[in-house]
């Protein structure tokens, strides 16, 4: 089997490939809204669910029938043609309206949802996603073990520069018992296992899985990055593989996008970098104590995103070569904890790049 996606564009993808083809990274039996808190925030804030977002699913077709789906499909030109389960499934847990059964009420039930051909590993047209109001796309897909910034990669992070409020979901892949075989961390078992070189894109998130007592699963693929960089970022549950897991993660970021809306005083959307922020800062630390290359910065908790969100801990702004921006916080004296997180879209480096960080940014807190 080869890595050529399809005719039009086998040249470019020739240089790309290690012999592989695109797969999803399977489907969940089931899933369960509590585990990252997301049920907690349709109980509070009922008001938010990603309406008038947009979801694109990147893969298969979902079916577009779905009364769970009635009235928010956007048919988009790069859609789909072939009908399959599992696009149908990843688009219930981001955004099925519970109409069938309550079990089939996703993430984000307000959000139009539209599709995306996955034989196409490269970003979709930027126009045609605008068009559309996309906000997120969710990938749960995946290729093979590719240790590299591939020209992929490069791709998806020259496009959230163009857009910085639209942002790339992937599903870490379920290669988690897997070694690398090329590389600096070649040949060491369980980790630097991501499937795919375009999951190597810096401004994206990538989702890794857990079960439901937040232990990360043994197929979820690990990092780090071939170069170093946390990866995943944030992990949820999908205890049959990353896949559910990536596509619950796409749900909360609508709802993160939609509260940041509602809450922040000029109404704008925000940037990817925000987004983040948010859902990192907000994560349960799971797994080995702090930071790790099998959790990343935690599990997702939808709820503590929102009141981050709800309570203004939050800061914007801009920063030059060689300049430095200070921020005071007021830290409530029962304070047991303070977590900082800083977030940036970075350029985009040339492909096959040994190190892929173009701007680096120092937080430092001073009491």
């Amino acid at each position: 089997m080869g890595r050529m996606i399809s005719c039009f564009c086998c040249f470019y993808f020739a240089f790309l490939g290690n012999g592989y083809s695109q797969f999803t990274e399977r489907e969940l039996t089931g899933f369960d809204l509590s585990t990252n808190k997301v049920n907690l925030v349709h109980k509070i804030w009922p008001q938010l669910n990603g309406k008038g977002s947009t979801i694109s699913i990147k893969e298969e077709l979902m079916d577009t029938t779905d009364i769970d789906f009635k009235g928010r499909y956007l048919k988009a030109a790069s859609a789909a043609k072939i009908l399959q389960t599992h696009a149908t499934t990843m688009t219930t847990i981001v955004g099925g309206a519970g109409n069938t059964y309550y079990t089939g009420k996703g993430v984000a039930w307000g959000a139009n949802i539209s599709s995306s051909d996955f034989n196409n590993l490269l970003p979709d047209n930027l126009f045609e996603l605008q068009q559309l109001k996309v906000a997120i796309q969710n990938h749960s897909y995946g290729v093979g073990l590719e240790n590299y910034y591939g020209n992929d990669a490069a791709a998806y992070d020259t496009q959230l520069n163009q857009d910085s409020t639209l942002l790339h979901v992937f599903s870490a892949g379920n290669l988690g018992d897997k070694s690398p075989i090329t590389g600096v961390y070649q040949g060491i078992a369980g980790f630097s296992n991501l499937s795919g070189s375009f999951k190597m894109a810096k401004n994206i998130l990538t989702v890794g899985a857990t079960d439901s007592f937040y232990r990360v699963i043994p197929i979820s693929s690990k990092g780090p990055s071939f170069d170093g960089r946390v990866k995943p970022e944030i992990v949820a549950l999908g205890e049959d593989g990353s896949s559910g897991a990536a596509a619950i993660v796409s749900g909360i970021c609508l709802l993160i996008r939609d509260a940041f809306i509602q809450y922040h005083p000029s109404k704008k959307a925000p940037s990817s970098a925000m987004i983040k922020a948010v859902l990192i800062n907000s994560a349960d630390d799971i797994d080995r104590p702090g930071t790790d290359y099998n959790a990343g910065f935690g599990s997702a908790n939808a709820w503590r995103s929102i009141k981050t969100l709800k309570d203004g801990q939050t800061i914007q702004g801009n920063v030059l070569a060689n300049q430095t921006n200070q921020h005071l916080i007021q830290i409530p004296s029962n304070a047991i904890n303070l977590k900082v997180t800083i977030c940036w879209i970075d350029p985009a480096a040339p492909a096959n790049s040994a190190k892929t960080l173009i701007n680096n940014l120092d937080l430092e807190i001073t009491h």
